[in-house]
């Protein structure tokens, strides 16, 4: 009988590629709030490769780098109308 394999897991960044000295971490919930988008809506921006990848901290929590975030925040042109 064909053994079964566990379903792929999303691909989360095991190591900060370039941390930030005294970086910290940020939790869903506060990335969510500082962004000031739905999970969902931050979910769907890292799989299009739209948004900072998050870091796996535990085999249960994940967290992105305050820097990573801060930096989308900053590449994001502010419109507004005149």
């Amino acid at each position: 009988m064909p053994t079964r394999s566990a379903p792929a897991a999303h691909s989360l960044a095991a190591t900060p590629a370039a941390a930030v000295p005294g970086d910290s971490i940020l939790r869903a919930r506060d990335v969510h709030a500082r962004v000031g988008l739905s999970r969902t809506t931050i979910w769907r921006l890292v799989r299009q490769g739209q948004f900072p990848i998050p870091r796996r901290l535990t085999a249960n929590t994940i967290g992105w780098l305050a820097s990573e975030v801060e930096a989308w925040m900053a590449s994001r042109v502010p419109t507004r109308a005149a």
